[in-house]
């Protein structure tokens, strides 16, 4: 009976706090008392259980903890910022923990923040203003401040709040507190007004950058250069204490020093500044310059860094004070010592040793006194000499770094700067050596190698590294030679580099080709030593797929293009491997010889120049299309367009892109109207959709590679392939429901949700719908259920009745490929391997208009047909000089079990463009080929085992 009545009673008082009821019972006249407890509300969600939990915490553990759960919430999380925040600032007046009110204050400023209301920003501000006027502790303060500096910055600028906190800052410059006084600084430097007059702040600023604490002069000058940042003209007492803090103490006031020194110099680099210690006067930029440089030799890694770093920024600096960087005397027994370099130097130039016959011809040119020797460094003398000599290779990349930038720029200071840079090809650091081959192929043009400098740089061709060796060849291709001997010595050192190392041979012809062009003066005395031309003998033809005979070619054959003398020493035998390089290397032979021209224009029926034949071949590729776009173009038409679009892209490569997607985009017309037009489709029977599915996958394959190989469609047109690509899901799904060949529920969702995505992006840009998607629109609207079935019986009419649009190609297209340099077809001698273990083949390609790198996958297809993709690292693509170009240089890994014998591995690459979620295509559906697959011949070797 008890029982019974509790049931009652809870639900008929379930809102009641104390619930008695009394009963007789048919037992006895005893009573039943039931007492019923309302439980405790469920908070409506998980900020307010937070909140919960914080009001009702006890310890300051406790309250941080539900803090950083607070703070872990997504903004969506939190619905009512507003009374958030309320009840936060409540806590933080009741609490008196300083690091729980610290903690509410970086969270207000985060709740805040994240909800971007101006209402909710200017509360919270006025709130936190009121709160520091009244608060005793330095953190809870300096938090403040940095709360309020946050919600300045994201208020946009408003004139009246940023005027309120940087009043509540200001007096706050020089607090005692480091906190405060570092926080205020940086508030200031966000939030004060830019005008065009110095203020009384900047003075403030300024007063602190000489404070006592470190950190406040550090955020003073850090304050300073945000104020730069945000347009503010900085005065020129500034400089000064910029310059005072150069000699601080402390690493990070030093640096932030070197910065706004570096900022005012830029500023106004003409203004006259007196020198220390002297009644002269000097530009500003000069004398920034000094200061720069001092820091070079500073104790600290970071401010050498950031002094060599600024160094190369600094333009405007006089030719005086930049040839001082790299004047460092070497001084022994007080007489002025001559580098090495200035030895070898006068050396050639003298072409002469020292005879012993004439008196003190090798004595020293230069006596010093020594009182007048200096051991330390004065303004900017050696600066980059010392850079370049640092333990650091931070210090010593910055360093020729920046002396690369000013070299670029005047000329006199790269021919003074070439020996230091040579020298950084001994170093150490392969990153050092590397940084000095390019900096060395930005100031080619304006240096002359010598001799002995080609001695230095042609050693590193030894080193193992490729991309040292290949940039060195890039560097070769870029400078100038002074004579024939250094010509000679080049080719020699080259030419053993490819003997050595066979894969730097592409590297080695566009180095070759670049000499050829750079020197045809140098080269037409070398002509016969180097192709081996007798004047009176006939020597036997040399073979032309020999790679250093093919090096030789390059150089003679882009030289002759610019010295018609030397076609004269030319023999039969080269002018006819001339125009075999010219079909196997279009890019790396000219078009046409000197002596070559006049007959070829004579003789050619083609226009007389490029530009007439690429109108020409414009003009014929629109004529294409518009053949195919004719209302009565039938299926024999559309094939002929077909072949003339692919003739197209195999004889012009300006239009190839254009005329292979034109070439696709009929390919899938012509199978969309196969498919439609068979018999068995018009019947529904349900024999016809295994028959018709290959076709299916074909333009599955045909879409997919309009889709993502292409690039450049203007917006018609890529509205044009995304609404081919829903017929085909359409038909996928027709002939999936037809054949009865398993659930077609995901391919009905998948085509349901591509179908209303087209729709929206289309609306939203403003792009007509074409008439099959206006009408399975408007189809799909009046079903009632749509499911695949019923989407099936409206879309077989629709695909039936309406032909696929004829293409409007206007804009120029880029289309993504792939070539594989290494490995080269083979499949006579196959790579031994045990089986069990891993082969691994280097693979070196070119990737070309590839728009993310990270869809690129290696395929590798063994005998068997089992196929394995491998994804290279981030690190194995290298940026070409082409936008949107990669070089890939990975090694691909093989393992197999034993064959009975060889067999071939095809290696190609590929593009993967799944779709995120989408399971309706197969994982090798996905694939896009960039390039034909190479054959690669391997053998699995079985185990060996050894008998003891």
């Amino acid at each position: 009976m008890a029982a019974v009545l509790k049931k009652r009673a809870l639900a008929e008082y379930s809102h009641s706090q104390t619930v008695t009821a009394d009963q007789e019972s048919a037992a006895g006249p005893s009573v039943k008392k039931v007492r019923l407890t309302r439980r405790s509300e469920q908070p409506s969600t998980q900020a307010e259980g937070y909140l919960q939990i914080l009001q009702r915490a006890k310890t300051s553990r406790e309250s941080l903890q539900a803090l950083t759960s607070l703070a872990e919430l997504s903004p969506a999380q939190v619905e009512d910022v507003g009374g958030v925040v309320r009840r936060l600032l409540e806590v933080f007046s009741r609490d008196q923990e300083t690091a729980v009110r610290c903690a509410v204050l970086r969270l207000v400023q985060q709740l805040v923040s994240a909800a971007g209301e101006r209402a909710h920003l200017a509360s919270a501000a006025d709130e936190l203003t009121a709160l520091l006027e009244r608060e005793t502790s330095s953190s809870v303060a300096g938090q403040c401040l940095s709360a309020l500096s946050e919600l300045g910055a994201l208020s946009g600028g408003e004139a009246r709040l940023s005027a309120r906190l940087v009043a509540a800052a200001r007096p706050r410059l020089s607090h005692a507190s480091h906190q405060v006084a570092a926080r205020a600084a940086a508030l200031l430097g966000r939030l004060l007004p830019v005008s065009p007059q110095p203020t009384d702040d900047l003075t403030q600023l300024g007063e602190a950058t000489r404070a006592q604490d470190p950190r406040v002069r550090c955020a003073a000058l850090q304050a300073l250069l945000t104020l730069h940042g945000r347009g503010l003209s900085l005065g020129g007492p500034l400089y000064a204490d910029a310059v005072a803090a150069l000699r601080d103490d402390y690493e990070s006031v030093r640096e932030a020093g070197l910065q706004l020194v570096h900022v005012l110099a830029q500023t106004a680099p003409e203004r006259l500044v007196p020198l220390a210690e002297s009644d002269q006067t000097v530009r500003l930029v000069d004398d920034a310059f000094g200061h720069i440089c001092n820091a070079i030799n500073d104790l600290s890694v970071r401010v050498r860094v950031r002094a060599a770093t600024l160094l190369g920024s600094m333009t405007a600096v006089s030719t005086k004070f930049l040839e001082q960087t790299l004047d460092k005397k070497l001084m022994s027994n007080m007489r002025r010592k001559r580098s090495g370099h200035e030895r070898l130097r006068t050396l050639v130039v003298r072409g002469e040793w020292s005879s012993g016959k004439k008196w003190g011809d090798d004595a020293p040119k230069e006596q010093l006194q020594a009182d007048t020797v200096s051991l330390m460094s004065s303004g900017a003398c050696g600066a980059f000499v010392h850079g370049l000599e640092d333990e650091f290779l931070e210090v010593r990349s910055a360093a020729l770094e920046s002396m690369t930038e000013l070299a670029t720029l005047h000329p006199h200071f790269a021919e003074m700067s070439l020996d230091f840079i040579v020298d950084m090809f001994n170093d150490e650091i392969a990153e050092v050596r590397l940084r000095a081959v390019d900096s060395l192929s930005r100031i080619g043009q304006m240096i002359t190698l010598r001799e002995d400098q080609l001695d230095e740089i042609l050693a590193v061709l030894e080193v193992y590294s490729i991309d040292t060796r290949e940039g060195l060849h890039r560097m070769l291709g870029d400078c100038r030679l002074g004579n024939t001997d250094s010509l000679k010595l080049c080719v020699e050192k080259l030419l053993k580099n490819l003997k050595r190392y066979p894969q730097d041979k592409r590297s080695l012809w566009r180095c070759f080709q670049r000499m050829g062009a750079a020197h045809p003066d140098l080269v037409l005395p070398l002509v016969p030593s180097l192709l081996h031309i007798h004047p009176y003998f006939q020597l036997p033809e040399q073979d032309v797929q020999d790679p250093a005979y093919v090096c030789i070619l390059l150089l003679v054959m882009n030289a002759a293009a610019g010295s018609p003398t030397m076609m004269a020493l030319l023999d039969d035998n080269t002018r006819r491997h001339f125009l075999y390089l010219r079909d196997t290397l279009p890019g790396m032979v000219p078009d046409r010889l000197p002596g070559q021209a006049a007959a070829a224009a004579a003789a050619a029926p083609s226009p007389s120049t490029p530009a007439a034949a690429r109108d020409n071949a414009a003009e014929f590729l629109q004529s294409v299309l518009r053949r195919a776009a004719e209302p009565g173009a039938g299926r024999a038409a559309l094939e002929q367009c077909r072949r003339d679009l692919d003739r197209l892209a195999q004889i012009d490569s300006a239009l190839s892109a254009r005329a292979q997607f034109a070439s696709t985009y009929i390919h899938c017309q012509l199978l969309m109207a196969q498919v439609t037009g068979d018999a068995s489709w018009r019947a529904g029977t349900a024999a016809g959709p295994a028959r018709l599915q290959t076709s299916a996958d074909t333009l599955t394959a045909l879409t997919l590679r309009l889709q993502h190989r292409f690039s450049g469609l203007e917006a018609d047109e890529w509205a044009a392939v995304r609404q081919l690509r829903l017929r085909l899901l359409a038909l996928r799904l027709v002939l999936q429901v037809r054949g009865r060949t398993g659930s077609a529920l995901a391919l009905g969702e998948h085509f349901l949700e591509q179908a209303q995505q087209l729709e929206r992006h289309l609306v939203d840009g403003g792009q007509p719908l074409d008439a099959f998607t206006e009408a399975l629109v408007r189809g799909l609207e009046a079903l009632e259920e749509r499911k695949a079935g019923a989407m099936a019986r409206v879309l077989a009419p629709l695909l039936t009745d309406i032909p696929v649009p004829p293409l409007r190609l206007r804009s120029p297209l880029t289309q993504a490929e792939a070539v594989i340099f290494e490995p080269r077809q083979e499949t006579e001698h196959p790579q031994k391997f045990t089986a069990g273990l891993v082969l691994g083949i280097p693979l070196d390609c070119e990737l070309r208009h590839v728009s993310d790198v990270s869809q690129v996958r290696l395929r590798v297809q063994y005998p068997d047909q089992r196929a394995q993709l491998v994804l290279p690292r981030a690190t194995d693509f290298r940026p070409l000089d082409e936008p949107a170009s990669y070089r890939l240089r990975t090694t691909v890994l093989v393992s197999h079990q034993v064959w009975s014998e060889d067999g071939e591995v095809e290696i190609s690459v590929v593009l993967d463009v799944k779709e995120p979620g989408c399971k309706v295509l197969r994982q090798e559906d996905w694939l896009i080929a960039l390039c034909d697959a190479v054959r690669v011949a391997v053998q699995p070797r079985a185990v060996r085992r050894n008998v003891i």
